[in-house]
């Protein structure tokens, strides 16, 4: 293993610490066996106050534990749901985008992972025998993962009568395919829509508008990271145009609808709406 093929490895750990995949992953085994909701709000809680140690050390030990997601999901050699691996990959490979000339010692790092859990698969003595062994498309993705990394120019805030301004940052997007993610950070997630005005059917959206036109993203739950404070929040592109970057931002709308009543002309009803314009807070 060269010393980028480390760095790789170490880029992945971090990334999977970093976004509380332990923590996530726990809670969607409690999902999964329908235990109650007081064990899943110790897991939400016990993320909080892991964000309260800015060096991870009690969070890097919450990592170490072995929690194991249902036999429905598939696991990586890493123990992570595949989709969580999915995450850490595309922010390590966002990382050799920026500060290496290619991905290429990254996905060495994935190809030799994936032998190893395929070595385990065909010779069974050689592990512990309990891994399920599923061939996913890693190394595809990787190569075909495209990413618009934003400046910090891309900073919006939403102000209101009666309460503190909220910032929200654009971090970055990436498209695959048909697939387009936008990953932010708001540093007030207490902003978030409350569901309870859409009696828990509501789907949280931003639109973002641009220099061509309006997108939206919807957003996938199973993704959010909170913290004491913020919010690490990703969305997923919805209708048309999801292989395009979004350039220039003007202003960003976040949005709780809910279905449309039946004869409703719409299919949605907006609940609750907030609106960010471009701009910093000055702390």
């Amino acid at each position: 293993m060269n010393e980028e093929e480390l760095e790789a490895l170490l880029l992945l750990a971090i990334a999977h610490i970093e976004m509380r995949h332990s923590l996530r992953q726990h809670q969607l085994k409690l999902q999964d066996s329908k235990n109650s909701d007081a064990m899943k709000n110790l897991v939400k809680a016990a993320g909080s106050v892991a964000g309260m140690f800015p060096g991870g050390s009690l969070i890097g030990t919450l990592g170490s534990l072995p929690f194991k997601v249902s036999a429905g999901r598939h696991t990586s050699i890493s123990g992570f749901d595949e989709d969580f691996d999915k995450e850490a990959d595309a922010l390590a490979a966002l990382y050799f985008d920026l500060y290496h000339e290619s991905r290429d010692n990254l996905r060495t790092l994935i190809q030799k992972m994936q032998l190893a859990q395929l070595t385990e698969h065909l010779h069974p003595e050689l592990g512990d025998g309990k891994k399920e062994f599923h061939f996913n498309d890693r190394i595809k993705r990787l190569e075909d993962t495209k990413f618009l990394y934003f400046s910090d120019q891309n900073s919006f805030v939403f102000k209101k009568k009666n309460r503190l301004p909220v910032q929200m940052d654009l971090i970055y997007q990436s498209i695959n395919k048909n697939e387009s993610k936008l990953i932010l950070f708001i540093n007030d997630r207490s902003l978030l829509p409350d569901f309870s005005k859409a009696n828990g059917n509501g789907t949280i959206s931003i639109l973002v508008q641009d220099k061509n036109g309006t997108q939206e993203f919807k957003l996938l739950e199973k993704f959010t990271t909170k913290d004491l404070w913020g919010a690490r929040l990703t969305f997923e592109a919805s209708g048309e145009n999801k292989q395009r970057f979004i350039r220039d931002t003007e202003r960003v709308s976040l949005e709780l609808t809910i279905p449309g009543k039946i004869g409703d002309r719409r299919e949605e009803q907006i609940v609750d709406q907030l609106m960010f314009v471009k701009g910093k807070l000055g702390y």
